[in-house]
């Protein structure tokens, strides 16, 4: 594509038609539905995917096939090549492979919906967005787009579920007039959508809108980022996501400081007013405020603090493969409880959320689209015959940025709905301009070094660590096993058996894993062998008493180290955690078990433990022959 700075040119290319066939620059010709075929079939397909009943999504994967064999029909290729192409393909395959391993694929499947949604738009729009100019029509669409979704926020959002200021006065005029939309797999209390992920959604799409209303010329696209900048900002700010706004706020100060860079200023001193406050409130008593459980700041610290601790336990057994799609709450409630969180929906982070639902190869995929995306903004930005263009990316810049801030503190989870949007965005600004030139092949064939040292590199992992990936395998096959005994079906001896070798090869690499030791224990108790699985619960209590509140309550232990206050002894606090887990699990017999190896082991109270194992049992606690076997040994032991 030419490059030229003059007026005219710049005048022309505004002008051309918002719809104009790719196949007119790449020489192929395209005609009849067939030149927006692949846009139809998206449109139709979107709402199936979204919110997938029964059968319809494959009717809107059906339709998706369709739009990409028309492109085919009418460009002679399925799409053009773009610089996101192999960590696409990647993250896709780690989709499948998240499913495939799922506990629980009811809770799996709208995800993987939700991600082939978002790269087909990604896709549709990067076989489209041709020239600069159909990159300035798509950001008008985006910024109608975004005062609609806005306007829909008003009133299909749970505003009762705010957590900083419950303003029932303001709230109550937005009545809940959209609902049922939400189907992400998991249960909810509501049937609305939640006002964190509503914030994270305008938290991406603000900045985008307000770079051409601050210092775009494109009148259409001004007028239409007025709206959406001001109902967006509203839906925002009724959000109370304090992540979804600094996120925003980072997005708009890189906006401003593309216009001046005297706007970074606001950086230092932004550090330094937070300093002085923090001297003058005194760091000791902020810390405090911000890991104590009786405010609402400290409450969303120590229990970010528990989900991170648990999810690296989990990365740590399952570093490969992740825990399953979307099976947050069921693998960490399950199988890695902490201290204070029940069953939460997600890490709260991104980048670890991530990692669990796509494993380290697919989190590595999404880093390598970004920073990929990244460099490619840079390319276009660098070229740009048109200052509205310019605009767009700077816009589009910030606000992936903003959602990249949010997802520090925060997850909306790849598949999730506000993630199409995203995707829509990434293609505005990586859809190929013009002839795909050699160098753009050349660049493309690129991709492929970065795929081959990730596979080298985790190759050399499992020579290095085979521990991880043996507990990978067995942690696995146990979740779905023990899944499955759990819910009242039949027991799967096969699978359990075959987790109980991979653990063991684990455990006989590294015996620090006390939850491949958990597995192993309750893998033996439904197999009906209570003699090893007591032996692995004794392991797994001996671990425990190294650090047990620092492992499972980070807060707290923090805490102690700032105030100065003396611990209790070990066994005092994982007393605690056993407490803890038995009152919010009371049907699984490994808490009572473990509770019983405590206080019997190392406290010397068998009366105790004998009364534990018994309430155990009059709960209903499964597998029962486990604690049977314990509380039978417990009796006849002189």
């Amino acid at each position: 594509m030419p490059q030229t700075s003059t007026l005219s040119t710049t005048a022309a290319s505004l002008s051309e038609p918002p719809l104009r066939p790719l196949a007119a620059t790449a020489g192929l010709p395209r005609t009849g539905w067939l030149a927006y075929g692949d846009l139809l079939c998206l449109a139709l397909a979107a709402p199936l995917l979204l919110f997938p009943r029964g059968a319809l999504p494959w009717v809107g994967l059906a339709l998706i096939a369709l739009g990409w064999g028309a492109r085919r029909l009418a460009l002679g290729r399925f799409s053009v090549p773009t610089a996101l192409d192999v960590p696409i393909a990647l993250m896709l395959l780690m989709t499948l492979v998240g499913y495939a391993i799922s506990a629980d694929r009811a809770l799996s499947a709208p995800k993987v919906w939700g991600v082939v949604l978002g790269f087909a738009a990604f896709y549709t729009l990067a076989n489209g967005l041709h020239s600069e100019a159909r990159v300035i029509w798509a950001a008008r669409v985006l910024a109608l787009g975004t005062a609609v979704v806005a306007v829909l926020g008003l009133f299909a959002t749970d505003w009762a579920n705010v957590r900083l200021l419950p303003l029932p006065w303001l709230y109550g005029l937005f009545p809940s007039l959209l609902r049922g939309l939400p189907n992400s797999g998991l249960p909810r209390a509501s049937d609305l959508a939640n006002p964190r992920e509503v914030g994270a959604t305008m938290g991406l799409l603000l900045p985008a809108c307000a770079a051409p209303l601050l210092f775009g010329r494109d009148p259409w696209l001004r007028r239409l980022a007025v709206p959406a900048v001001a109902l967006s900002a509203v839906v925002l700010l009724l959000s109370q996501s304090v992540q979804a706004l600094g996120g925003a706020a980072l997005g708009l100060l890189l906006l401003l400081a593309w216009r001046s860079r005297r706007w970074l200023l606001l950086v230092p001193l932004g550090v330094i007013v937070a300093a002085a406050g923090l001297l003058i409130y005194g760091p000791a008593r902020a810390a405090v405020l911000a890991l104590s459980i009786d405010n609402p700041i400290g409450i969303g610290v120590a229990l970010r603090l528990d989900i991170w601790s648990r999810t690296l336990a989990m990365l740590r057994d399952m570093p490969y493969t992740g825990i399953g799609l979307n099976t947050f709450p069921l693998i960490q409630s399950g199988f890695y409880p902490g201290y204070l969180i029940g069953p939460e929906p997600h890490a709260h982070n991104l980048y670890l959320q991530t990692a669990l639902d796509l494993g380290l190869p697919g989190l590595a995929a999404l880093l390598w689209a970004l920073v990929a995306w990244l460099a490619v903004v840079v390319r276009r930005y660098r070229a740009a015959a048109s200052l509205d263009y310019r605009v767009v990316l700077v816009g589009l810049l910030a606000g992936v940025a903003s959602f990249g801030a949010h997802g520090l503190f925060d997850a909306v989870t790849l598949g999730a709905k506000p993630t199409v949007a995203l995707w829509i965005m990434l293609a505005m600004a990586a859809a190929p301009l013009g002839r795909v030139a050699p160098s753009t092949r050349a660049r493309v064939a690129t991709q492929w070094l970065p795929l081959v040292a990730l596979v080298v590199l985790t190759l050399l992992s499992i020579l290095i660590w085979p521990a991880s990936f043996f507990a990978n395998l067995g942690s696995l096959q146990a979740h779905q096993a023990l899944v499955t005994a759990e819910s009242g079906q039949p027991v799967p001896v096969v699978a359990l058996s075959s987790a109980r070798g991979w653990l063991q090869r684990a455990l006989a690499l590294d015996p620090d894993r006390p939850f491949a030791l958990d597995l192993l224990a309750r893998g033996d108790g439904w197999l009906g062998d209570p003699g090893p699985a007591l032996a692995a619960l004794r392991a797994r209590v001996a671990l425990d008493l190294r650090e047990p509140v620092c492992t499972y309550y980070p807060s707290e232990c923090l805490l102690r180290q700032i105030e100065g206050r003396p611990s209790p002894s070990p066994m005092v606090d994982l007393q605690q955690v056993y407490g803890q887990w038995i009152a919010r699990f009371p049907t699984r017999a490994e808490s009572y078990a473990l509770q019983a190896v405590l206080l019997n082991e190392y406290q010397a109270d068998r009366p105790g433990a004998l009364t534990l194992l018994s309430d155990g049992l009059a709960q209903g606690a499964q597998p029962r022959p486990l604690l049977e076997a314990y509380r039978s040994q417990l009796s006849s032991t002189p």
